[in-house]
């Protein structure tokens, strides 16, 4: 499962200089092949477990093994994605320039697809834990799954979310005046992203429902000159919200 497939022994450079990859061993569990000038794989072994092609040039990838768990495929080149295996667990598509995701197996626990181009998500897996979907072009959000526990959904065109499941834990958002559950709002990581133009806007929203919370707070703390800062609630306590640590 460790064992990193060894680039040099696989490469195949052809006339138009693309490196690619077909000859990976029938015993291979891990392929990573992240991080390297590969720029094409045309076949994958039935027992890979695990896929990572994150940071390379890969716009396309072959038929996906039944019995994959993870697939990295982050900050590539790709536009869309095979058919996904029933037996994924772990979807990592973020930062590339895919516009439509397939069909998602009901197995899957955690999808990041921030940083895309897409318009639009299919129905969520009835067990998904973790959806971090900002930064794209979406409009709205298909229901969410009562196993859900964290959510990051900023920078989207999203007015109006479906009932937020008590589950979740971690809400991150911006634009958005949301109407929280006050059941949510004593344990739930809320993180909106507000700009110095609304700043106002979004202090009175808060004020307003949480006066004892932050009487104490200076909004003007919040930002510096040109530099979106984050605001961060959770228990009644306000600090920068940071997405790395709460994935």
């Amino acid at each position: 499962m460790e064992r990193r497939i060894k680039l040099f022994e696989t490469y195949k450079p052809n006339k138009t200089k693309k490196l690619i990859i077909d000859n990976i061993p029938e015993s291979e569990e891990k392929v990573d092949l992240s991080n390297s000038k590969v720029t094409e794989i045309r076949f994958l072994p039935k027992g890979v477990k695990e896929l990572w092609i994150s940071n390379t040039k890969i716009s396309e990838l072959p038929d996906l093994p039944n019995g994959l768990l993870e697939l990295w495929c982050d900050n590539t080149s790709l536009i869309n994605l095979p058919k996904l295996p029933n037996s994924l667990i772990e979807l990592y598509c973020y930062s590339s320039e895919i516009f439509v995701l397939p069909e998602l197996p009901k197995s899957l626990k955690i999808l990041w697809c921030y940083d895309n181009n897409l318009g639009s998500l299919p129905e969520l897996p009835p067990d998904l834990e973790i959806l971090s979907c900002s930064d794209n072009n979406l409009d709205e959000l298909p229901e969410l799954p009562k196993s859900l526990k964290k959510l990051y959904i900023k920078n989207n065109n999203i007015t109006k979310l479906p009932d937020i499941p008590n589950s979740v834990n971690v809400l991150v958002c911006d634009k958005l005046f949301l109407d929280i559950p006050p059941n949510l709002l004593s344990k739930t990581s809320l993180s909106i992203y507000p700009t110095q133009e609304n700043v106002d806007e979004y202090w009175n929203y808060w004020l307003n429902r949480n006066p004892d919370s932050i009487k104490d707070i200076n909004k003007n703390s919040f930002f510096t000159e040109n530099i979106k800062k984050k605001w961060n609630y959770l228990g009644g306590e306000y600090g920068f919200f940071d997405e790395e640590k709460n994935k």
